[in-house]
C-alpha cells in the first residue's frame, strides 16, 4: 500500500560481466530458498464457491458462451 512504500528498500548492485554467470547461479540458490519457505495461499474458500458454482447455486445468469450478462 501507498502507506507502507516509504518503508521499503530498495537495493542494487553491479556485477562484473565476467561474474555474471556466477552472481545468477547464486541469485537463484537464494530465491529458491525464499520461495520454499513461503506460505502457501489458502484457496479453500475458493473451491468452495467454484463447488457450489458448478452445482447451480451460486454465480449469475451466463449467455450461451458462458460469459455473464
Amino acid at each position: 500500500s501507498k502507506e507502507h512504500r516509504k518503508d521499503k528498500v530498495k537495493l542494487s548492485t553491479v556485477v562484473q560481466p565476467e561474474e555474471l554467470e556466477g552472481f545468477f547461479t547464486r541469485y537463484a540458490e537464494v530465491m529458491k530458498a525464499e520461495t520454499t519457505a513461503l506460505k502457501k495461499r489458502d484457496r479453500s474458500g475458493r473451491k468452495k464457491a467454484t463447488k457450489a458454482k458448478k452445482k447451480g447455486k451460486g454465480g449469475g445468469e451466463t449467455t450461451g458462451e458462458g460469459q455473464k450478462k
